[in-house]
């Protein structure tokens, strides 16, 4: 009996850590002001890099704007050429409009782009917020999952007790 002692002695140990890193994670996924400035600058240089024609950035922007039905960083003016005079509409991609389709080729949807932005039917909302609030709801599930794990693992411990109890009354 007393070789089998040290197995469930370590299994406690381990779950003990394992709530240990799991509250760990929990805290660290609180989202500080510093994390939405550095969030916000990511997403401006990434603005930035896909108006240079980077296809990385373009491809990950065109699938943030359709998804979040928004445009821009802080909206659809980020897409304003300063050479043009005001009244004509910001020349937005075509993943600003809600006729956008990922599966349509570039050339079919050109004229569904020149259309909205004559009717300026383009999202208004900058997508600045929208990326923010999803990132602030996926660190709220990731907490709420590790509490539910903290709870999970303490009901092991106090399961591992118990048998550990009947074994040595026996």
């Amino acid at each position: 009996m007393t070789k089998n002692r040290p197995y469930p002695m370590a299994a406690v140990v381990l779950l003990l850590l394992a709530i240990v890193q799991a509250l760990i994670a929990g805290i660290s996924v609180n989202v500080e002001p510093a994390d939405e400035a550095k969030l916000l600058k990511s997403l401006t240089d990434s603005f930035k890099q896909s108006r240079e024609e980077n296809p990385r950035h373009v491809k990950m922007w065109a699938m943030t704007q359709s998804d979040l039905n928004c445009c821009g960083v802080y909206g659809p003016e980020d897409y304003r050429s300063s050479r043009l005079p005001y009244y004509f509409p910001p020349n937005v991609p075509i993943s600003c409009c809600p006729t956008y389709d990922s599966s349509r080729s570039d050339l079919v949807q050109e004229r569904d782009r020149e259309l909205c932005k004559v009717k300026k039917s383009y999202y208004t909302e900058g997508c600045k917020d929208l990326v923010l609030m999803v990132f602030k709801e996926t660190s709220s599930m990731v907490f709420s999952v590790s509490v539910l794990l903290i709870v999970v693992e303490v009901l092991l411990i106090i399961i591992g007790a118990v048998l550990c109890r009947r074994n040595t009354k026996q």
